[in-house]
C-alpha cells in the first residue's frame, strides 16, 4: 500500500491493500485532524460514529488507509526539516570566518 499526495498537503490517495487497481482519497484535516477516506470501511462504520460525536482516541476510528497517509505525511515533514537543518547550517559562519 502506497500513499501518494495530490493536490492538497493533506490530500493523499492511497491504494487498497487488498484490492491493487482500487485508490481511495484520503483528507487527513478532516474530522479535526482525525481524518476522513473514501474506503467502504471508514464510510460505513467509521465516519457515522465521528458524525454521531464519538472522540478519537488514538487510531480507534481511523481505517488502515489514514494511518497510510499520516505516516507518509511525517516521513516527507521529517525529510523537510532534515533539508533545511542542512542548509541551515551550510550558510552559518564558520568559527574560523574572521
Amino acid at each position: 500500500m502506497a500513499a501518494k499526495r495530490q493536490d492538497h498537503l493533506l490530500r493523499y490517495e492511497v491504494t487498497s491493500h487488498t484490492r491493487r487497481e482500487v485508490t481511495h482519497i484520503v483528507e487527513l484535516d478532516k474530522f479535526d485532524g482525525n481524518g476522513a477516506c473514501t474506503c467502504e470501511h471508514f464510510t460505513y462504520r467509521l465516519e457515522p460514529l465521528l458524525k454521531a460525536g464519538a472522540k478519537p482516541q488514538g487510531e480507534s476510528l481511523r481505517c488502515h488507509h489514514i494511518t497510510e497517509a499520516r505516516e507518509r505525511l511525517l516521513n516527507d515533514l521529517i525529510n523537510r526539516v532534515r533539508l533545511n537543518e542542512r542548509k541551515e547550517k551550510s550558510n552559518e559562519p564558520s568559527h574560523l570566518d574572521g
